[in-house]
């Protein structure tokens, strides 16, 4: 058969239109290689007949076509890829704790399963309980500043009131251990009489008789006495309070030091009250009533007596 063209002028001339056509192509996509364009050569893929475009571009095919995707789009990616995969900011964490229990007498008690404790912010209260060793968890309490109560029946309650829980580099990863808190069974102690005398300097004598009496040598029952300027005077309602005192028989007397001469003044009368009171008494002071507490007190008493202050 006659051929009327020099094929090797067709070939050569088929390679030139696809490289034309390459090198059209991507001036108007604006994506090709600079060195490549200046050497006017256009790679093409070996199977798809499509040029190969530099790092500077990402090659999407839709339709057996191929897009280039402008650099700053990758970065744009990348850093919302990057973003999404970081650990959220914490707003939380567990607080971990323990209730230590005793008797009226200050004895340790193994029954501290089942111990009521609860979390409050003032707006939303989280509740939990005891396990065994008293111990007792929170899980994710949101940070901020908390009062922590422990209850139990039979038994004062006991406050903690401040706790803060912050947030700190390391919240995500460990608990707020708090130190621990105990609770006290109820005080048995009544006080069935009791009368003071005024002293020199401010002192005053005092003399106390309780019910159930205890003998010589055993465990000590305990009593609180608080002074006030009127006959109103209570754990509530007073002036000047003293720490339990112990006691065994059925009761005992002694001396005070001087009382605050700014309240009790020479020649003033001074109102007594005394209460049956536990220990530990778990005593603590109530910021949101700005007043002390005493949880453990039997109220069971005789009304208040008065002496002149000397």
């Amino acid at each position: 058969m006659l051929r009327t063209f020099d094929e090797k002028k067709i070939r050569s001339g088929r390679k030139i239109q696809k490289r034309i056509f390459g090198f059209k192509r991507l001036l108007l996509m604006g994506t090709a290689d600079q060195n490549a364009v200046r050497k006017n050569k256009i790679y093409f893929d070996k199977h798809k007949k499509a040029p190969i475009f530099s790092y500077k571009s990402l090659l999407l095919k839709t339709n057996h076509m191929r897009y280039p995707v402008p650099f700053f789009l990758i970065i744009i990616i990348f850093l919302a890829c990057s973003k999404n995969s970081s650990p959220p900011d914490p707003t939380a964490r567990n607080i971990t704790g323990s209730v230590q229990v005793y008797d009226e007498f200050g004895v340790a008690s193994n029954d501290v399963f089942g111990v009521n404790v609860s979390l409050s912010d003032g707006s939303k209260e989280l509740t939990t309980q005891t396990i065994q060793g008293g111990k007792f968890n929170f899980d994710q309490v949101p940070f901020g500043k908390y009062t922590l109560t422990v209850s139990k029946n039979g038994f004062g309650t006991n406050k903690r009131f401040g706790i803060q829980n912050p947030k700190t580099v390391d919240s995500a990863n460990y608990s707020l251990p708090l130190s621990p808190i105990g609770i006290t069974q109820m005080c048995s102690t009544t006080i069935t009489s009791f009368s003071a005398a005024g002293k020199p300097n401010g002192a005053f004598d005092f003399w106390v008789s309780i019910s159930p009496t205890t003998g010589t040598g055993t465990t000590p029952r305990y009593f609180r006495i608080f002074i006030g300027t009127d006959s109103l005077v209570s754990w509530k309602h007073n002036d000047f309070f003293v720490d339990a005192i112990p006691v065994t028989g059925p009761g005992t007397s002694g001396t005070l030091s001087a009382l605050p001469r700014q309240d009790f003044p020479v020649g003033t009368k001074a109102w007594m009250r005394i209460y049956g009171d536990a220990s530990p008494s778990n005593m603590y002071f109530d910021s949101s009533k700005m007043e002390f507490v005493f949880p453990c007190l039997n109220l069971t008493t005789q009304p208040a007596s008065s002496f002149i202050v000397q």
